[in-house]
């Protein structure tokens, strides 16, 4: 692990801690011109996307990612059952956002190491939290990053914390041109690993169910647009169906975008047994301590979803 990452990691919150701070911290080893353009890019709140261009590669190496956590709780229940793992860019930059930082990753031709990153960071600090062995952490993959083998720098870590942790991929909806049979050899190896996979956004549109039988996902997440907006004959066929493969196969169904009484009832009445959102909790730090779900722990076929007996 880098200086760059111990030092977010040592802090204990990487909100807490500035780009020039960890730039300071951590040098990158680069001439102290491109330093200084670097610092005023970071600093800046609007730059040419030329200049994005130009940091992108020395956040990537630097493993300037920031990882927040949001739960995701039993519906009847409230009780946490796991965690969804969110990725940022350097806090107050115009790469901050997740879009900003991916599409700045893909014009330099990293979007999948950029991905591989946030998933091997993002299983390391679950894994040093030291919360329940029964929660189940959710890490976000591109379609792409699925297909494509771990990076060797990042391998040994990834391998050690699939030891300690139950993990759930979960695949994200955008569609960036992998091939079908890429998907599926990349499910295939995501469940050698241990790891169980969860289709995201479903409901943004009715093409990913088709995906539901190629991929079999054992989580199905509901697109807020499902909870959150007038529920249309489009978006009640898509949640039956839905309902209809968790029936038939066991998977669960997460609802998102909770942040009211009503939106609980509907994710309820799409199905819903588990649900995430503001209303239970926004990206953040991880608690200093969570109750074990117990006998509420996801359980599923795939090793990744077993309870801990």
């Amino acid at each position: 692990m880098s200086m760059m990452l111990r030092a977010f990691v040592h802090t204990g919150s990487p909100l807490l801690v500035t780009p020039v701070a960890i730039i300071c911290r951590a040098p990158l080893g680069l001439g102290s011109a491109y330093a200084v353009t670097l610092l005023n890019v970071l600093a800046s709140p609007v730059r040419p996307s030329t200049e994005q261009d130009r940091i992108i590669d020395a956040i990537v190496d630097a493993r300037m990612i920031r990882t927040v956590f949001q739960p995701i709780v039993h519906l009847e229940s409230a009780t946490v059952i796991g965690f969804e793992a969110l990725s940022r860019g350097p806090a107050g930059t115009v790469l901050e956002a997740p879009v900003a930082l991916l599409a700045a990753a893909e014009r330099v031709g990293r979007r999948v190491e950029l991905d591989w990153l946030c998933r091997v960071q993002a299983l390391q600090m679950a894994a040093d939290a030291g919360l329940p062995a029964e929660l189940t952490w959710f890490v976000n993959v591109e379609q792409a990053s699925l297909a494509a083998a771990c990076p060797p720098a990042l391998m040994a870590a990834f391998t050690e914390t699939l030891t300690r942790l139950r993990v759930v991929i979960e695949l994200v909806e955008r569609r960036d041109g992998t091939s079908r049979s890429a998907l599926m050899r990349g499910t295939e190896q995501a469940r050698r690993d241990g790891c169980g996979i969860a289709m995201d956004d479903i409901g943004v549109d009715s093409r990913a169910l088709a995906m539901l039988e190629l991929l079999h996902p054992d989580v199905v997440k509901l697109d807020l647009s499902l909870i959150q907006s007038p529920l249309r004959a489009t978006g009640r066929s898509i949640a039956a169906a839905v309902r209809a493969y968790s029936a038939r196969t066991g998977a669960v169904i997460v609802a998102e975008g909770i942040e009211t009484i009503a939106h609980a009832h509907r994710a309820r009445r799409l199905g819903a047994t588990h649900v995430q959102g503001f209303g239970y909790g926004q990206p953040g730090r991880l608690p200093a301590s969570v109750p074990a779900p117990g006998h509420l722990a996801l359980r599923r076929h795939h090793p990744a979803l077993l309870a801990a007996q």
